[in-house]
């Protein structure tokens, strides 16, 4: 770069570093440091900057705390768990609904309900879909009957909850805690 007749230019590109620092008080703090040197009129000169993380780092580390007990309380609860998203399809499902509907995760995601579904839950499902979708109310727990990878029926209590973004309907969560 050239500025009032005299040569700047990049030496190195920026670095990017994270340190924890102690402070007086003895406050864990957290910074992300960036820095880079350039040549200015032939001399090597640095620029340092630092921002404070902590916060960010913090609120990092609660995520992914909370993210951790999410999945193990899905994977071994004692329900039936099956988020799924609105036109039906398995997103996933924990490891009960596997033993019940007697198959793998991989066997289950990305089918469709309704290839678990009895014809008389099937329509039971959509009339819950089109009522959620019209604000209706809705008597829970629903009574639906799936059919495992096996050919076994088994009825299933379900309670349904829509997962909406921006008024757009996203997922259906379906848990149940009896079958029979």
């Amino acid at each position: 770069m050239i500025r009032d007749g005299h040569h700047n230019k990049s030496a190195n590109t920026g670095q990017n570093k994270e340190a924890k620092i102690v402070t007086r008080d003895g406050q864990n703090r957290y910074l992300l440091l960036s820095y880079f040197e350039i040549i200015n009129n032939c001399q090597k000169k640095f620029v340092f900057i630092a921002k404070d993380i902590t916060e960010h780092i913090a609120l990092e580390s609660e995520l992914k705390e909370s993210e951790a007990k999410y999945r193990e309380l899905l994977r071994t609860r004692m329900m039936l768990f099956i988020p799924m998203i609105s036109d039906g399809f398995f997103l996933t499902i924990n490891d009960v609904g596997c033993r019940i509907l007697e198959c793998t995760k991989d066997e289950i995601i990305g089918t469709h309900i309704s290839g678990w579904l009895t014809p008389d839950s099937i329509e039971i499902a959509q009339e819950v879909i089109k009522k959620y979708i019209s604000e209706e109310p809705i008597k829970q727990p629903i009574l639906l009957e799936l059919i495992s990878k096996n050919k076994k029926h088994l009825f299933v209590e379900f309670r349904n909850r829509i997962i909406k973004d921006n008024d757009r309907i996203v997922a259906h969560t379906w848990n149940s805690q009896r079958y029979y």
